[in-house]
């Protein structure tokens, strides 16, 4: 009897067994597949995109860059710095490979290799032309822009419009003209060029008083025999002005044969130095010890040179062509002159002169001017944020299983308090302070100026309606901003300053003496503006906005949607409702929008009102600060915008939280497979243990 129970025992030991080795071997499998997914997957994630430039005229390193070449290496360079990319760069005139800043230089390959060289990046930026790519097909997936570096789009590029999937321009005046030449408006963005204003700076060198230069290749479409005829009349009335031109004809990869020829003519006038080509890391020190550089070419898109001299306090008198009014502000950092007559120059060039004898410095203006308008951290953020949202609009990604991967996916919590920490941050309240603080002041201004000021101790502990304007507008340069309630012109102010292209828009009724202070009007505001030295003024729509805002948006002429708007306007419960309904319908997709006085003392209404908004869209962000009377903002989904700008501040956050929904939850479900495997391995062992066991007593009986 004792028998027959031990070999029962024995048979349900060795079921228990065989039941247990076959889970061990199904875990085993499943172990196995998930860390190889979890590996894949994560180096997938990991795995930096890659990025390739074209431009027809680049070579190595060795020569040289400068104008077009100069400025496609400076972005490709600086994104470069992002470590998010893997940057390269192919030229028509690039023989080695080779390593320049962290972007891997490429030999352009034969006609029968570029289509499959081509298809192995995420993103192609073509500068100017498709030149050597014109007859290769674009690969499904697969991101291309064209970032126009001439004036006009050209005949191949406009045929294959629809290939690219952003064609980019240099200014907002630009866009418009790209516009006119029949590319779709929504298709057409504003990526200006970059200048490092870390490196352009006014050298520690004397400028010479009567000094005049020119930059750039010396070819027949920059003008310099106008430049010289012109040069010859301004010496009549400056003797001792000297006239310097950096720059040759290899930097378009064209013959000497003009070159040569204005060398000769410069001999028959006098004091007129020819140099060659300079290293870019000369030229701030060469604009630095020069009053004027002069600009005659016959077009120009942009006009760099004009740029990086304002940044060293060196006047650009520049021939008024294409879109180089955007680079300067009129009679105050550099002048424009047209028709292109060697006689129109000469004038304006002794004009300038004069008013440089005379003892008027416009030379400060000019560094400020090219500090506030073309900062690297703006252009360097607006190419993030445009090159990722491009990417996440393709399905260029994708997991093993062939599922699309999708825009990165924030905690909310998360987004809310980095966003809140980079408004509150102290170098806001110091831009903000450093601007209002040359405005006409009254009793609400002196509070704001003593709130803003730098000795503050708790000044990174709050932000209200002025500094996220400040903040958003630095941040993302909004194509365009609406506001609701301008009054004397603070916030409007801010937006104008930090994104001087944004097409903006006021509304207000002007009513006397609002808030307990003097509200002259419109005028009032533009004076204060000028003050800023603000180019591109608002429209100011006079009237109550329960009547203007309607009608500005039955005009379809108007803007339909805004990138960035601000209601502070009627403060009755009813009255801020309806300018809220409109201002929501009509905010751009990833737009913001800012209500403010969300808990004042004397509208306790606006806070319940803020919060039927909030669950009225609960797909939105929202975040308030409560200091003061208190700023609620709303941004509206998509959010690559936001999350591309985390991403430029600190990419460890960004990589933590935006691959949590996939990589976190297969390391649960692998952390859940080793435990299951555990287990199963404890059961075997001990069964094996009491199968031993039993064949030992048996054996003993």
């Amino acid at each position: 009897m004792e028998l027959k129970q031990s070999q029962s025992w024995l048979e349900q030991i060795k079921a228990d067994l065989e039941h247990s080795q076959s889970q061990l071997h199904q875990t085993q499998q499943v172990l196995e597949d998930s860390q190889s997914q979890f590996s894949q997957n994560t180096s997938l994630l990991s795995s930096p995109q890659k990025i390739l430039f074209y431009y027809t005229g680049l070579t190595n390193s060795s020569q040289h860059f400068a104008g077009s070449s100069s400025a496609v290496v400076t972005l490709a360079t600086e994104l470069a710095k992002t470590d998010l990319f893997s940057i390269h760069i192919t030229g028509d005139y690039i023989r080695d490979n080779e390593t320049y800043k962290g972007v891997l230089f490429l030999p352009l390959p034969d006609s029968e290799n570029r289509s499959r060289f081509l298809s192995i990046y995420d993103v192609i930026i073509f500068a100017t032309h498709l030149q050597a790519f014109s007859q290769t097909v674009k690969t499904p997936n697969q991101v291309w822009a064209l970032h126009l570096h001439c004036w006009d789009i050209g005949s191949v590029e406009l045929n294959r419009v629809n290939d690219f999937d952003r064609v980019l321009c240099l200014s907002e005046l630009h866009r418009q003209h790209i516009i006119q030449q029949g590319v779709l408006s929504k298709k057409v963005s504003v990526l200006s060029n970059i200048i490092d204003t870390k490196k352009f700076t006014k050298q520690p060198v004397e400028r010479k008083k009567h000094s005049l230069m020119f930059a750039g290749a010396i070819v027949e479409h920059k003008c310099v025999h106008i430049l010289l005829e012109a040069f010859s009349n301004v010496l009549q009335v400056f003797p001792d002005a000297q006239l310097d031109i950096y720059g040759s004809a290899t930097m378009w990869h064209e013959g000497d044969t003009y070159e040569r020829a204005m060398r000769t003519k410069s001999l028959e006038i006098g004091n007129v130095y020819f140099y060659g080509s300079v290293p870019k890391t000369e030229m701030p020190l060469v604009y630095s010890q020069h009053s004027i550089v002069c600009v005659p070419s016959q077009l120009e898109s942009f006009g760099l040179v004009a740029v990086e001299a304002q940044a060293c306090g060196c006047i650009p008198v520049v021939h008024n062509s294409g879109g180089v009014s955007a680079t300067l502000l009129e009679g105050k950092t550099g002048f424009l002159y047209s028709p292109n007559t060697a006689e129109e120059l000469a004038n304006t060039i002794i004009r300038v002169l004069t008013k440089i004898e005379s003892g008027e410095s416009m030379g400060e203006n000019a560094v400020s001017f090219v500090t506030n308008t073309f900062d690297t951290e703006k252009t360097v953020n607006s190419a993030l944020e445009l090159i990722q949202s491009l990417i996440n609009s393709k399905t260029s990604l994708a997991h093993t299983n062939n599922t699309k991967m999708t825009e990165p996916s924030f905690n909310v919590n998360d987004i809310k308090h980095l966003l809140i920490d980079s408004i509150r941050a102290s170098t806001v309240k110091h831009r903000v302070y450093a601007l209002i603080s040359k405005l006409t002041t009254d009793q609400w201004l002196n509070l704001d100026l003593q709130k803003y000021s730098a000795k503050q101790e708790n000044i990174s502990n709050w932000f209200d309606s002025v500094s996220f304007l400040n903040w958003y507008a630095h941040s993302f340069k909004p194509r365009n901003y609406l506001e609701v309630g301008v009054r004397r012109g603070r916030s409007i102010a801010q937006v104008l300053v930090e994104s001087p292209d944004a097409e903006v828009y006021g509304f207000d009724m002007w009513i006397s003496d609002y808030a307990d202070a003097p509200n002259p009007g419109p005028e009032f505001v533009m004076e204060e503006l000028g003050k800023l030295n603000i180019k591109k003024l608002p429209t100011l729509i006079m009237g109550d906005s329960h009547e203007t805002l309607p009608l500005f948006f039955a005009d379809t002429n108007k803007p339909q949607e805004f990138d960035l708007i601000n209601i502070d306007g009627d403060h009755s419960y009813d009255g801020a409702k309806l300018d809220l309904e409109i201002a929501f319908a009509h905010l751009a997709p990833g737009g913001a929008l800012l209500f403010d006085d969300i808990r004042h003392n004397g509208c306790p209404e606006l806070g319940p009102l803020w919060n039927e908004f909030k669950a009225k869209f609960p797909d939105y962000i929202f975040i308030e600060d409560y200091s003061g009377t208190g700023t609620g903002i709303g941004f509206k989904p998509p959010f690559t915008k936001i999350a591309t700008f985390l991403l430029s501040q600190d990419k460890s956050i960004y990589a933590s939280k935006s691959q949590v929904s996939f990589s976190e939850k297969r390391l649960m479900e692998l952390k859940q497979s080793q435990s299951w495997l555990e287990q199963i391995k404890a059961d075997l062992e001990h069964s094996q243990s009491q199968l031993q066991r039993f064949r030992t007593d048996t054996v003993i009986n």
